[in-house]
């Protein structure tokens, strides 16, 4: 798994997409956490759509000021990292963020 954390896309959209194609080849999910404080940054997530989609993870919208849900979704990035699907379904009652992540990645609730 590839975790992105940014608010604006700077780089290249066509290559980061081509990237992540070939992480998603070798097994990898790119997982985007996308800080959507700034307006610009608003504007820029079909881009990080774009990537998310093409390496089989998801975008997951957050707000620099809300530091909480950041955590909440490194926990359940870090369940998902450490004992994949199985151990997340099973932490989603006491991770708030495990629920949200298996919703995003259409493994359900």
């Amino acid at each position: 798994m590839l975790v992105y954390v940014g608010d604006v896309l700077e780089e290249s959209l066509s290559a980061a997409v081509e990237a992540a194609k070939v992480i998603r080849l070798r097994g990898c999910r790119v997982i985007v956490l996308h800080d959507t404080a700034d307006p610009l940054a608003r504007s820029h997530g079909s881009g990080f759509a774009a990537i998310a989609d093409a390496g089989g993870g998801c975008v997951m919208r957050f707000e620099a000021g809300s530091i909480g849900r950041l955590r909440e979704m490194l926990e359940a990035l870090s369940v998902l990292a450490a004992g994949g699907f199985r151990l997340l379904r099973e932490r989603q009652k006491a991770l708030p963020g495990a629920r949200l992540l298996l919703e995003h990645l259409g493994e359900g609730g």
